[in-house]
């Protein structure tokens, strides 16, 4: 077993997590200290190091250095840790081909415990390689009243396993070949009640969100059934149900009244991960609304007016106008993002560019004219990200007050104008919102 503890590089810098006692009191108003990571961990494992691990199989044993030497010895206060949340990025290196779904236990083992004596929470369930993240409640997961948090944590357990459940160990299986060898990254980031995970703040971290798109989590939630438009609600003159996707067309004789869409009717976006296929022709233009709003007031010009967050969708190759930027749709503030800005909306107003992810010539070569393009859009907090069929091309941070959204309703437009027609199908959604500390 190989194994590599980057936390040291971590902590060297982490002004951001807990600063020593002195200066807590020397700059009581400086130090804010909101997350920490507890390890963050790469290493290879073999069905022999399962075997051999002592006292326990299939466990990885993360403890002395390999810790955050500058924890909290209380996780109650001055900081709320027990009550807030953890954030578990596991990145898979190496995995056996098949597919076969895969976790970890991750065991809190306390200082003090008692009734059961330690708790566990664990990495989401994959199949691929990828990274995969998600936020957890410190009081959601199990046993996790069986750990006295004032006492502190003094190491942790990390045991791989099948998805049957808790007894699911993979070194017991008769085909252990599609558990070993593997290779992980396994990052925990303590967040303190009331905060949100912020990556921004974890300096020696990969961004959450690489140039890439990362591996898609098994458990997206399926929007449209690829049948009808259960679940939907647009004019019914424009929108219907073609071979497998929800097609959107105008004519001169059937035209909008208006920029339409069609609404998702069973939930709201806030912090997500959204994932589909559109195609389009090049008469006219279209969008992905989220975190959006319904209007039903003002003088509308139809019953499904939308505006907020758009991701236009177009069939055109020159950029910037193409797919994939951020648009205010209804709002006063234009193109908030084009294709190939990383950028900042200021509270002032002003937009900050602070780097260029892909110029004419890449964009040529990622979309697919009059083809099916692929589309992800990661959205956390203040920060948004639009990918195409894998690329980043859009990287966005909203900090203004005011305007900036955090949750709203998700639809698809038919613009207004010239005849045109859309598709959009495999529409399917992970919610990334933390769980509520309570």
């Amino acid at each position: 077993m190989t194994h590599t503890s980057r936390f040291p590089a971590i902590a060297t810098r982490a002004v951001w997590f807990l600063a020593p006692i002195s200066a807590m009191l020397l700059f009581p108003a400086m130090v804010r200290a909101e997350q920490f990571v507890l390890f963050d961990v790469a290493f290879t494992y073999t069905k022999e190091d399962a075997d051999n691990s002592k006292p326990s199989k299939s466990h990885y044993y993360v403890k002395g250095t390999m810790l955050n030497p500058d924890r909290p010895k209380d996780w109650t206060s001055p900081t709320d840790y027990r009550n807030g949340t953890v954030h578990i990025r596991t990145e898979v290196i190496e995995k056996p081909e098949g597919d076969e779904p895969t976790t970890w236990s991750l065991c809190y083992i306390p200082n003090k415990g008692q009734k059961n004596g330690y708790g566990c929470t664990g990495t989401v369930i994959y199949r691929k390689k990828g990274v995969y993240e998600q936020d957890v409640s410190m009081k959601s997961f199990w046993e996790n009243d069986s750990i006295v948090w004032s006492e502190g944590i003094k190491q942790m357990d990390l045991v791989i396993k099948d998805d049957s459940g808790g007894k699911g160990h993979a070194h017991k299986r008769s085909d252990h070949e599609k558990f070993f060898p593997t290779k992980v990254r396994i990052t925990m980031v303590q967040v303190s009640a009331g905060s949100k995970y912020d990556p921004n703040l974890v300096p020696d971290l990969p961004l959450s969100e690489p140039a890439t798109a990362s591996a898609e989590p098994v458990d997206m939630k399926r929007l449209f059934n690829g049948r009808d438009l259960t679940g939907w609600d647009g004019d019914p003159r424009l929108w219907s149900v073609k071979k497998g996707a929800i097609r959107g067309e105008t004519t001169a004789e059937n035209p909008a009244r208006g920029n339409t869409f069609i609404i998702w009717k069973n939930g709201v976006t806030k912090d997500f991960d959204l994932r589909l296929s559109f195609r389009c022709n090049a008469a006219n233009n279209s969008g992905i609304q989220y975190r959006s709003k319904h209007i039903v007031d003002g003088g509308v010009p139809n019953q499904w007016v939308v505006r907020g967050y758009q991701h236009e969708i177009r069939n055109e190759i020159t950029v910037p106008n193409v797919a994939g930027f951020i648009y205010d749709e209804g709002g006063k503030r234009g193109r908030l993002c084009l294709v190939g800005e990383k950028a900042v909306w200021e509270p002032d107003g002003k937009k900050i560019v602070s780097a260029n992810l892909i110029d004419q010539e890449g964009f040529e070569k990622l979309f697919k004219l009059d083809d099916w393009n692929d589309v992800v859009i990661l959205a956390r907090g203040n920060k948004i990200r639009h990918y195409l069929n894998g690329g980043l091309i859009v990287d966005f941070s909203d900090n203004d007050p005011a305007l900036a959204l955090r949750e709203g309703i998700l639809a698809l437009q038919l613009h207004a104008g010239e005849p045109m027609w859309v598709e959009f199908k495999n529409i399917r959604i992970k919610d990334l919102t933390p769980p509520s500390a309570d």
